[in-house]
């Protein structure tokens, strides 16, 4: 690993419900030269051109993205404000946005060979989670102090086929990207924000494949 890139590389794993000023307050404290989010150009799009949202046909994905929303909605909480403010938030500042995931249509496109048995059992679960009981900020909670490890070995076990193309081929694709601007972007400081069941696997092939980067554990409390 090069010395010279220590400590210019900076991941931060959130669990997509921070708010905008811990995003800002970390993009001000790292002052990096180009910022890379979990995002991608479909995405993007949408988020610049509210407009140019064309209703879709109903998906599995597209119910549980939809029940996730309205349910942080009406807890004053919103669903993937972190990369959406981190994008804004950095474009303000005349900061270059890196997109690193995978492009949502191809996402959609895996999700539809899922085997039905994956799918009723994530429609069991978001049905649970759909409910009062469950809160969001039990959730933020949870992967806030719970072994996230624990948390994926499950969904692992429980629908493999939804694992793999929602989490391992994701984690393939973002580590490609984020190489491609650790290669394009030398002795410059990136900042990079994923989710948090992404970070270790990305941080882990960084380190083990002698990446000319180090990457520093950033966010908040729960990442020290």
């Amino acid at each position: 690993m090069n010395s010279e890139r220590k400590g210019m590389i900076k991941i931060i794993g959130t669990h997509h419900f921070i708010k905008e000023d811990e995003i800002k307050k970390q993009i001000e404290e790292f002052n990096p030269d180009i910022v890379l989010v979990e995002l991608c150009n479909g995405r993007i799009t949408v988020i610049e051109h509210p407009e140019l949202a064309v209703p879709e046909r109903f998906s599995l994905l597209n119910w549980i993205v939809n029940i996730i929303k309205k349910k942080a909605e009406k807890e004053g909480e919103e669903y993937g404000s972190d990369m959406i403010s981190a994008y804004k938030i950095s474009k303000k500042k005349g900061i270059p946005v890196g997109l690193i995931d995978r492009p949502l249509v191809e996402t959609k496109v895996f999700f539809k060979t899922i085997p039905l048995n994956e799918k009723i059992t994530m429609f069991n679960e978001v049905r649970k989670f759909s409910s009062k009981k469950i809160k969001i900020s039990d959730v933020i909670n949870e992967v806030d102090n719970s072994n996230i490890d624990e948390v994926l070995f499950k969904l692992k076990l429980k629908c493999p086929n939804l694992y793999y193309y929602l989490v391992t081929s994701r984690d393939e694709y973002m580590i490609s990207k984020i190489k491609s601007y650790l290669y394009d972007y030398p002795n410059k400081k990136i900042l990079i924000f994923i989710g948090k069941g992404h970070l270790k696997q990305i941080e882990s092939n960084l380190f083990k494949s002698n990446s000319i980067a180090e990457v520093v554990k950033g966010g908040n409390k729960r990442d020290e």
